[in-house]
């Protein structure tokens, strides 16, 4: 586009950042939204896409430096954001990285939803952690937040 004398949008880099993602082209993703930083500062929705292709491709470190690089341009995390990268913890069997998160989550008062528990429960279950498991379970009603099928599991 810009060889021809266009200047893409955000909403182009979104829709590119959004369809490699979806394709798990994690590298390329991230390539674009490095693209993306230097013209242009991305929303949460666009990092969220990133961050979902970080979970899908098991590739929690780089979640977890994409949260970081967020905070850095002071772009605020969501549930969807903190969701992916506890669930991309999960994926790799990393309990205390997805708990960490957990807690900076509940720091910065962002609300914790029934995929947040599912992930924090699965990752304290593959940590050997049951304590943990049931506490977090017990917790959810205390939170506002019915189990459900996936929770139960």
């Amino acid at each position: 586009l810009e060889a021809k004398g266009l200047l893409p949008s955000l909403g182009t880099y979104s829709v590119l950042i959004g369809a490699n993602a979806k394709a798990l082209q994690l590298s390329q993703a991230l390539n674009l939204l490095d693209t993306l930083q230097a013209k242009m500062p991305p929303g949460v929705i666009t990092y969220n896409m990133v961050m979902t292709a970080c979970e899908r491709t098991k590739s929690w470190q780089r979640g977890v430096a994409l949260l970081q690089a967020m905070k850095d341009v002071a772009v605020a995390p969501d549930v969807v954001t903190f969701s992916a990268a506890i669930s991309a913890c999960e994926k790799c069997w990393q309990p205390e990285a997805a708990l960490d998160l957990f807690q900076e989550m509940q720091k910065v008062r962002v609300e914790a939803n029934v995929v947040t528990y599912g992930a924090l429960i699965s990752a304290s279950v593959k940590g050997r952690n049951w304590e943990r498991a049931l506490e977090l379970f017990a917790g959810m009603p205390l939170a506002g937040i019915a189990p459900n099928i996936i929770t139960f599991g």
